[in-house]
């Protein structure tokens, strides 16, 4: 699937005059939509969940002019403090099933207009079929294999579930957490997790064994 997305979101991005570019995807039509692929010349990824969220509720695409002049300030303050100025923003509908998400945006104001939206659009009807297709896959896959789930965490009693529920929540926003515990009670898996739902999910996850550092390198 990602091969795919890689490609897809290339070409995109080529075509529409786009600096950077990426795709939220969600397995099920009750998970949360998680970054799944990205173009992009830096590891920086503004974005405003309050246009993503509009475009998941309402199902209809969105053109973003100008970040500084458009929509509302609280819609577009996280995209205009990464430099982006305009956007475009279209739903991967299959069927009526809303597969995911698809985002192109630039540094300049005034980068897209009606047209190119409606490129995006038509391409994003084309693709959704196919991405449906490959996560079908991917999860006969996984399961043929005897895979872990993807997160390698399974909850079924209810303090479990109000914590993944609490992870899901805090990945989404863009503050530091810290989490505690006793050796062994799964606080990388965790970290992970949070990790893995998080605009920064397509870059590698670091982790670092703190008790093996010498207390000199810290200072």
């Amino acid at each position: 699937l990602t091969p795919l997305l890689e490609t897809l979101l290339t070409r995109l991005v080529s075509a529409a005059g786009a600096d950077r570019g990426f795709v939220l995807l969600r397995e099920t039509d009750e998970a949360a939509l998680r970054l799944a692929a990205v173009v992009s010349p830096d590891s920086q990824l503004g974005t405003s969940r309050s246009l993503l969220r509009r475009v998941e509720r309402e199902r209809r695409p969105l053109l973003l002019r100008d970040a500084v002049e458009g929509v509302t300030w609280a819609d577009t303050r996280s995209v205009v403090s990464h430099g982006i100025r305009s956007a475009l923003v279209a739903p991967l509908l299959s069927a009526d099933r809303l597969v995911g998400l698809v985002q192109l945006d630039a540094r300049r104001h005034d980068a897209f207009d009606d047209t190119r939206l409606g490129q995006l659009v038509h391409a994003a009807r084309l693709a959704a079929p196919a991405i449906e297709a490959a996560q079908a896959r991917d999860r006969e896959a996984r399961a043929h294999q005897g895979a872990p789930p993807e997160d390698e965490l399974v909850a079924g009693s209810e303090p479990m579930v109000a914590l993944l529920g609490q992870v899901d929540r805090a990945a989404a926003g863009t503050a530091t957490v810290l989490i505690t515990g006793e050796t062994g009670t799964g606080k990388e898996l965790l970290a992970r997790r949070l990790h893995g739902r998080s605009p920064r999910a397509a870059w590698p996850f670091v982790a670092v064994n703190c008790a093996a550092l010498p207390r000199d390198l810290l200072d």
